[in-house]
């Protein structure tokens, strides 16, 4: 592949045949020629791992690395952890299932010609009709909350270094984030003003709203930040009315 840089697209799921498909093909429909994709599955009882097997052939005949575990784990973390000690890219993104990407060519659009060394890159998500944008300075909004991991690309340097914490089961993300910028100084970071993927709102963190901010107001006071409290109000007036 030449100088291309190889992105690393990871899928961790369980008992997800009814969403799998979608992010499969995300992946299979990307222009850009030098990715590989390893899927992370958590033992399921559904047919995901039947479905999985069915597109073997398909990305060989693309020419693209299909990768992929199916065993019991200890959790999101532990599976994310699985996923980029397996990852040889030299970005790794995480696209669970339910999330895809937005468009064919957005692989192609960041890094076909990508020639800068970026600690993380990151862009917005698609949100059921709604923006998700991270503002320009990515460092502040990472203290305040997060990047969309949908829409993140972490170099494997970092992956190599700094692991999920098993002890999260939800905001592994945010502590994740966190962590990296506890450890690494002078972090070059590129924000892009692309959507990179649509966000399923079907995952662990959109269904369990009071776990959700338990676990991120643990690890603000864990990184000695403010906790964005707002959300917590939203999601907490969301659970009142029903709207799960």
């Amino acid at each position: 592949m030449g100088n291309k840089l190889l992105i690393s697209v990871i899928t961790v799921c369980y008992n997800s045949e009814k969403t799998i498909r979608d992010t499969i093909e995300s992946v299979l429909n990307q222009t850009y020629s030098n990715i590989e994709y390893i899927l992370i599955d958590g033992n399921s009882i559904d047919n995901t791992v039947d479905t999985i097997k069915l597109y073997e052939n398909k990305f060989k005949e693309q020419n693209i690395t299909y990768n992929w575990i199916s065993e019991d784990d200890k959790g999101i973390s532990d599976a994310f952890n699985k996923g980029a000690k397996l990852a040889n890219g030299d970005y790794v993104i995480f696209l669970n299932s339910g999330d895809y990407f937005y468009e064919k060519n957005i692989l192609k659009d960041l890094f076909q010609n990508c020639k800068e060394d970026f600690d993380i890159v990151t862009g917005k998500v698609k949100i059921i009709g709604k923006n998700k944008q991270m503002p320009k300075n990515v460092k502040t909004s990472m203290m305040k909350g997060m990047p969309a991991h949908q829409a993140t690309f972490i170099s494997k340097g970092i992956y190599k270094k700094i692991k999920y914490d098993l002890t999260y089961k939800i905001r592994m993300d945010y502590d994740y984030f966190l962590n990296v910028l506890r450890n690494k100084t002078n972090l070059k970071i590129k924000f892009i003003e692309k959507k990179v993927s649509f966000y399923g709102i079907d995952g662990i963190s959109s269904n369990n709203y009071f776990n959700f901010h338990k676990e991120g107001f643990k690890i603000s006071k864990k990184y000695n930040v403010k906790y964005n409290y707002s959300h917590l109000f939203k999601d907490t007036i969301k659970f009142i009315l029903g709207f799960n």
